[in-house]
């Protein structure tokens, strides 16, 4: 489907048709690493750059945690690093867990796929403790 017609609110419909309301009904929502097509610009100046850096990852450091927020930082993305022939290159993978999951006797967790997955939820959410602790300090010398 060609979307390039469609603002980002407009094409964020995943927002309010599902991660908010698994978010009201107590799901936990979290967003894992930036992902990139092959093909992207970016995925193209990183293999062809010695050493190979990792621009995605420093590009997202600074991504929204917020749902539409985050939608539009991918539309975003896109238009700054367009590829040709495709939208939607860059994208990330949503853990979603339910209210009552229980994972005490199960051992998918302790697979490598899961452990890379805890530990990129970890560093967000260090990243997100972060944001709201300096977003206090911000507003503590503003009103004092």
């Amino acid at each position: 489907a060609n979307n390039t017609h469609l603002s980002p609110e407009e094409t964020c419909i995943g927002v309010e048709e599902v991660l908010e309301p698994m978010a009201r009904n107590g799901y936990e929502l979290y967003f894992l690493e930036s992902q990139t097509h092959p093909r992207s610009p970016i995925k193209i100046l990183e293999e062809h750059t010695r050493p190979r850096p990792n621009i995605l990852k420093d590009i997202s450091a600074d991504r929204p945690l917020d749902f539409r927020g985050l939608c539009r930082w991918y539309y975003d993305l896109e238009t700054k690093y367009p590829a040709k022939g495709y939208k939607m290159g860059y994208w990330t993978d949503i853990l979603a867990v339910a209210p009552d999951a229980n994972f005490g006797d199960s051992t998918a967790l302790t697979t490598e796929f899961m452990m890379d997955k805890i530990q990129t939820i970890q560093t967000l959410n260090k990243r997100k403790e972060e944001r709201k602790r300096k977003d206090k300090e911000r507003a503590k010398q503003t009103s004092g």
